[in-house]
């Protein structure tokens, strides 16, 4: 997981999520904790930001917090229900 933090951290978080090899990204108070697929180089991040006018102030590897295990438990969760709804439109 790689902490984050960009002198727009809303817009560096929407723009991270449409990366591929990102699996989630979420704000954690101005830093973006974002969570990659492996084999993903973190290096990308930046470019991408720095492409759109966001400047990294700084990123790291971090541990993922019991909050971040959460909110990828509860979302990956969410996705799987709505996967698993039948169409009603017949």
């Amino acid at each position: 997981m790689r902490s984050l933090h960009a002198d727009r951290p809303r817009d560096a978080r929407d723009r991270v999520r449409t990366m591929p090899g990102v699996v989630s990204a979420s704000l954690f108070g101005e830093a973006v904790h974002v969570l990659l697929a492996p084999g993903t180089d973190p290096s990308t991040l930046e470019r991408a930001l720095v492409s759109e006018g966001i400047e990294v102030l700084e990123q790291e590897d971090i541990e993922p917090s019991l909050e971040d295990v959460f909110i990828h438990s509860v979302r990956s969760d969410a996705a799987g229900a709505a996967e698993e709804e039948p169409d009603d439109q017949a």
